[in-house]
């Protein structure tokens, strides 16, 4: 059965997972000291959805997931690029904003809004300004800021958006 161990404390098991031996036998326990990595360790076992940790993971910080299109959101992240975009949300966090716009690997920039690209997009989105960030050479994150806080709005892995806007 799975199970996990909670350290209120600094010590020498503030690393994860702590092996435990019971009859001989060493079992990986996972081990929880920090805020968020219950929903990590869930995740790394498959027993947390990838979109539920994404949203959990980086809630109340510089993204929000709460207006991410259901055709071009999550439904588009699989195995093979799942931890991509886990690691470039991570890094989107950690930044400062100042860092997050002179940044070469995220090339944070504006969407340019013109005939091929005005669809992708409503009116209401255009008009608080679009920009995008890459994940990968090919995949990148489309949405806006409000207040410190960009709103992911839709993701696209074969540059059909970034092609033409």
């Amino acid at each position: 059965r799975a199970v996990c161990l909670l350290s209120f404390i600094r010590s020498l098991y503030e690393k994860h997972p702590v092996v435990v031996t019971k009859d001989g036998v060493a079992i990986p326990v996972g081990n929880i000291w920090k805020e968020q990595q219950l929903y990590a360790i869930l995740f790394e076992r498959g027993e947390l959805p990838l979109e539920k940790y994404i949203t959990t993971r980086f809630s109340g910080g510089k993204l929000d997931f709460s207006l991410i299109d259901d055709t071009h959101g999550f439904s588009l992240i699989d195995n093979e690029n799942q931890n991509e975009f886990i690691d470039s949300f991570r890094k989107f966090e950690e930044l400062d904003w100042n860092a997050i716009a002179t940044d070469n690997g995220l090339d944070y920039k504006t969407y340019n809004k013109n005939k091929k690209s005005k669809r992708y997009f409503s009116d209401e989105q255009w008009k608080k300004g679009i920009k995008k960030f890459r994940i990968t050479q090919r995949n990148r994150c489309f949405g806006y800021v409000n207040n410190g806080i960009f709103y992911v709005l839709r993701f696209d892995l074969d540059h059909e958006l970034s092609d033409v806007g």
